[in-house]
């Protein structure tokens, strides 16, 4: 896997690992991401993360009771943002060497930190992947998570 590569797919994982939050994106668990890091100098990092992927166990954000309807959905969208998205790192993970699978997890904290900082706006967003050469840039932006107020925020521009 080349450069162009890894970066493309880091860019796709980091689109991935975004969930809506209000008006804003985030990170569905920027510390498991850090544990991809971490694990990714390891000869053993696949069944480490498919470890983690079974135990975790996302907190209610928010300060919501774990009862609360929106809180278990909240929570349930977490495990499987987990789920997906360590399985697309093992799958790229699997190809690279230990030095380039390091290289790999820290263009996806690097790329998750950008998408968050710009709001998740995809014009932007957008941007920012044609500045770095991205050869599909919509395969990225089209694995972003909509905003809620997206259409009513084109309109209000408009005019």
């Amino acid at each position: 896997m080349d450069m162009s590569d890894m970066n493309q797919k880091a860019w796709e994982i980091a689109a991935m690992a975004m969930i809506r939050k209000g008006r804003v994106i985030e990170s569905y668990s920027t510390g498991q991401v850090r544990f991809f890091f971490e694990q990714a100098r390891f000869s053993r990092f696949k069944s480490a993360i498919k470890t983690q992927q079974s135990q975790y166990s996302p907190q209610p954000s928010d300060g919501r009771s774990g009862n609360d309807p929106r809180a278990i959905a909240d929570m349930r969208q977490r495990v499987e943002k987990n789920k997906k998205v360590g399985e697309e790192v093992i799958s790229v993970m699997e190809v690279l060497p230990a030095r380039e699978r390091m290289r790999f997890v820290q263009y996806l904290l690097w790329n998750i930190k950008i998408i968050e900082q710009l709001g998740g706006n995809k014009e932007r967003i957008g941007k920012v992947l044609s500045a770095e050469l991205v050869r599909d840039p919509e395969a990225v932006l089209e694995k972003l998570p909509e905003m809620q107020n997206q259409q009513r925020d084109r309109r209000y521009r408009r005019g």
